[in-house]
């Protein structure tokens, strides 16, 4: 029997599958985050070795049983150099592994369309849509940037959190929700206490991205403000796939449209607004097939299996 690996990395955490042709599920294994521009690239690829190692012994297997692997890996595509050098120290590590390197958007695709035309469109630390007509032709919008980009994450929601408290705060929007949810919370004898440990963790993206939940439960509240900010957030990711299927959608044909990530968590908040600009082309939106990380291993089946009957 030839087994299959799907890895889909992630900024906060990264997982990984062992499968055999038909889908079936032999090994599991979830890590932190596996973005090189935060833990270099060094780390990036013996993270990725590592799991294939442990899927690998958890079922039991050598690595010569594996037909092939595929990663989906936090910003690739964007640096030729990054990219390559994850390539080569992975060859390094594991030799004997077929692999083939994609963007974690394109597992988060494979996924949740089940390898079918269509976009998705991923919001959850960051943001990114991915998508493919029946052509075979492929396109990306959005997530460039943690620093300009990543709009309607959960880390550009945490960060838009943070600039609600401090209206609140200062009294340019009535204190109310967001303010007394994360003064309550954080135990801090004044609101200057949070606005400081904010700064200073200010580049831990999973820990802003952790911040939504604040927004969440003042959106649950009945927070006029808050819930703006939820449409605001399904305006930008709206404006992804539309975007996006104006570049790939063939006359005729209709684009499945899905939404993956942690901020489907909050879909009662976003989704109806977003899907207002899915009807601009037609667009059937569809609940994930499936997840990012099994996605990855479907397109392994597919790439790999040819090689190896």
């Amino acid at each position: 029997m030839r087994f299959y690996c799907g890895i889909d990395g992630g900024g906060t955490k990264t997982a990984a599958v062992l499968t055999d042709e038909n889908g079936k599920e032999y090994a599991a294994v979830q890590t932190g985050g596996s973005s090189y521009r935060s833990i270099g690239i060094e780390k990036t690829a013996e993270l990725f070795a590592g799991q294939i190692e442990q899927c690998a012994k958890q079922a039991g297997i050598s690595l010569s049983d594996l037909a092939g692997t595929v990663i989906g890996v936090p910003c690739f595509g964007e640096n030729k150099k990054a990219d390559r050098e994850i390539h080569d120290l992975l060859s390094g590590i594991l030799p004997e592994v077929p692999f083939y390197l994609c963007n974690d958007a394109e597992a988060g695709w494979a996924g949740s369309l089940g390898m079918k035309p269509g976009i998705n469109v991923v919001a959850g630390t960051g943001s990114i849509a991915y998508g493919r007509n029946s052509r075979g032709e492929s396109v990306r919008c959005g997530g460039w940037s943690t620093f300009f980009g990543d709009e309607g994450s959960c880390y550009w929601l945490g960060r838009k959190t943070v600039e609600l408290f401090a209206k609140q705060m200062d009294g340019r929007i009535r204190q109310n929700g967001v303010y007394e949810l994360i003064m309550e919370d954080c135990g801090a004898a004044h609101p200057h206490e949070f606005i400081d440990q904010m700064e200073k963790r200010a580049l831990d993206r999973s820990y802003v991205a952790g911040i939504q939940k604040y927004l969440l439960l003042a959106a649950e509240q009945g927070d006029d403000s808050a819930m703006a900010l939820y449409r605001e957030a399904a305006d930008e990711l709206g404006l992804m796939v539309l975007t996006a299927a104006r570049k790939i959608q063939i006359p005729g044909e209709r684009l499945s449209v899905s939404v993956s990530g942690g901020l489907m968590h909050a879909e009662k908040f976003f989704l109806d607004r977003f899907l207002e600009w899915t009807e601009r082309f037609d667009g059937q939106y569809i609940k994930p097939v499936t997840t990012p990380v099994k996605g990855a291993a479907l397109m392994a089946v597919e790439m790999f299996r040819k090689n190896n009957v």
